[in-house]
């Protein structure tokens, strides 16, 4: 957890509140997330706040391997990295802000989809092995695109991510202990403080 992020009360226990400047997660050098194959599933329940639309990052591995991002009020964006940047961008329900709703991306080797609180938002083909690029891992923020210029990066409480290796549906229903990842924020543990100094810490 990085920056002053806290844990707050979530739809299922607690959950952890991004309040737009230099606070998300970062999965560092974690194999599990280093997904090369032609599936992947991103879901996570998110309460997003007015400015998520200045920044929008949400679950990110660099600007190009897999991600999804809110790009202003009313718009959504589900990528991956095939060799090209595939991207979907859907449009976000009319109550989007200020609301918990589930956020699920699902990429199955032929598609790719969105859905927000079951629904299907939209989809597109692709196909194609995901590249794996050398960038962590990030909740709230792109590793990538993200530096000390940086205003804003998330303005969202998100609770239940869960990233996995197969295409699983909302349908399917999500089983933590087949996720390559899965982060609920029932507890934190504190292992010290620690500082960085330089462009983008």
């Amino acid at each position: 957890i990085m920056g002053r992020a806290k844990l707050v009360s979530g739809p299922t226990g607690k959950a952890i509140d991004l309040n737009k400047q230099d606070q998300w997660v970062q999965v560092y050098n974690a194999d599990n997330v280093e997904i090369s194959g032609d599936k992947v599933t991103l879901t996570l329940d998110i309460y997003p706040r007015r400015y998520n639309a200045s920044g929008g990052y949400i679950i990110n591995k660099g600007s190009n391997q897999y991600g999804l991002r809110q790009v202003g009020t009313d718009k959504l964006d589900f990528y991956i990295d095939t060799g090209s940047r595939e991207l979907l961008t859907v449009d976000l329900p009319a109550d989007w802000q200020d609301k918990w709703h589930n956020l699920t991306a699902v990429y199955d080797g032929s598609e790719m989809t969105v859905y927000i609180d079951g629904k299907e938002m939209g989809s597109r083909p692709a196909s194609g092995n995901i590249r794996n690029l050398p960038l962590s891992l990030c909740i709230g923020r792109d590793e990538e695109r993200c530096g000390q210029e940086t205003i804003y990066t998330s303005d969202a409480i998100i609770d239940n991510v869960g990233i996995f290796d197969k295409a699983v549906t909302p349908a399917d229903g999500f089983n933590a202990e087949e996720s390559v990842l899965w982060l609920d924020f029932e507890e934190e543990s504190n292992d010290g403080t620690f500082w960085s100094y330089g462009v983008g810490a």
